[in-house]
């Protein structure tokens, strides 16, 4: 994975760096997880990669 971040983005990137990111976006993910499923209405949309609700249940969040 390293290398091929090197020869698209043409930055060497150590594999513990990678690796250290990767765990960081996973704990971040998962603790998003958690917020999210439990409350009805939203869903992880593996197409745009997001968190998606009606617009009433994000307001309703902010409050939170």
């Amino acid at each position: 994975m390293a290398n091929e971040l090197h020869e698209k983005i043409g930055i060497p990137i150590e594999n513990g760096l990678l690796k250290n990111r990767l765990k960081t976006l996973k704990h971040s993910f998962y603790e998003c997880y958690d917020l999210f499923n439990c409350r009805s209405g939203f869903a992880w949309s593996p197409d745009t990669k997001m968190w998606t609700a009606k617009p009433e249940l994000w307001k309703a969040l902010a409050k939170f």
